[in-house]
């Protein structure tokens, strides 16, 4: 790792720059900052990244921060307001509740907010995952402190227990097959993300089918992932289950139909930075239960991106088999330093997940695959 992250990061925080900009689009800056020092990326290339990142950027009191501004008296959760008061909130339990404790910190209140962590296209979650990779209790405090503000919780009508996770009766290809062919779950998110309870609060399409689907058909999204069966090696620990998911991220990004989909890839570095949340974690009833969300969501990331055909076929590809990791490293940071920061956390979470478990060439040539694909093609947001 290099020596400039911890600098970089301080000098382009929430304090100087708003978590949000232009309404609802979410401030990444901070996972570049360490996925690009995960990548060894120098210091040059970085700032001239920082300079193309604040020309899209809002300043601390630019016109979101202000829309979004609250008091202290309001109940805040979810409501996408009063960040900075929710920021104040959270660095003071770090430092008055928890002596600066950040594990302590981070199993008493990521637990308090996970059932909401799929707001803002999982923003939240990766903001605190890349903090705490980082062991930065500034950016750990500015996830927590975002996945307040945009909670959506997942909501039950009823209990679900996740003490079986993993243990259905179909593989995770199947449910998603299931989920294509349900149409009348496709509608009702399509009618509903239309609504005026949705549309009011001002997001992007994404983020509304998500609403509607978190909010109305939890009960749905959390039977469907009851019904996945994983690996029997994945079942023996809590940690080979939240490998297993992060392992088939990459398989659902890499075979979807629609390539280098925008949404998809966040699936990937968002269910990487609850693998590193979830290693401080030690109760087996908690982390099932938010893999049991987290694996929901998932599942309605790819229903509300149209739940793409997959392709067994591209599971890897024919570069894959001779690229190294040091090549797609070189190919990532030879690319010009205005690139989506979307690329260097995709091609970063890749090589990571390929390289903890280089006995495995198959998962090696898909995550190599994965990387490429971020490389190669232009990132699909728009549905159309």
């Amino acid at each position: 790792m290099v020596d400039w992250v911890d600098d970089e990061l301080t000098k382009n925080n929430t304090d100087r720059l708003y978590i949000e900009y232009s309404g609802f689009l979410s401030n990444h800056l901070s996972h570049a900052l360490i996925a690009l020092g995960r990548l060894d990326a120098d210091l040059d290339y970085v700032d001239k990244h920082v300079q193309h990142q604040l020309l899209k950027l809002e300043v601390r009191d630019g016109p979101t921060a202000t829309k979004q501004q609250g008091n202290q008296q309001e109940d805040l959760l979810g409501q996408r307001r009063g960040f900075y008061l929710i920021k104040k909130y959270y660095e003071d339990l770090l430092e008055n509740k928890y002596n600066r404790c950040l594990k302590m910190f981070i199993q008493e209140e990521f637990h308090k907010l996970y059932l909401g962590m799929g707001g803002s296209a999982l923003h939240g979650l990766i903001h605190t995952g890349y903090g705490l990779s980082q062991k930065s209790s500034a950016v750990v405090c500015e996830g927590l402190s975002y996945l307040h503000h945009s909670s959506t919780p997942l909501v039950f009508s009823s209990p679900h227990s996740s003490s079986t996770l993993g243990q259905g009766s179909c593989t995770l290809l199947k449910v998603l097959e299931k989920i294509r062919e349900d149409k009348e779950l496709r509608e009702f998110m399509l009618r509903e993300s239309e609504e005026e309870w949705v549309k009011q609060r001002g997001l992007g399409g994404f983020q509304n089918r998500m609403l509607a689907l978190v909010t109305k058909r939890g009960d749905q999204l959390v039977k469907y992932a009851n019904m996945v069966r994983a690996p029997e090696e994945a079942l023996k620990t809590e940690s080979g289950l939240s490998a297993w998911l992060l392992e088939s991220s990459i398989l659902l990004y890499q075979t979807s139909s629609t390539t280098n989909d925008f949404f998809l890839l966040h699936g990937v570095t968002a269910t990487w930075a609850l693998s590193n949340i979830l290693q401080v974690f030690k109760e087996k009833t908690q982390i099932l239960a938010i893999l049991q969300v987290h694996l929901s969501i998932l599942l309605g990331v790819y229903l509300a991106r149209d739940a793409p055909q997959l392709n067994m076929d591209i599971m890897d590809t024919e570069d894959s088999h001779s690229i190294t990791h040091k090549d797609i490293r070189d190919m990532v940071l030879s690319l010009p330093p205005q690139t989506d920061e979307h690329v260097y956390k995709m091609v970063q979470v890749c090589l990571e997940t390929g390289q903890a478990r280089s006995d495995d060439e198959i998962l090696g040539r898909l995550c190599r695959a994965a990387a490429i694909t971020a490389i190669k093609y232009p990132l699909k947001i728009s549905l159309e």
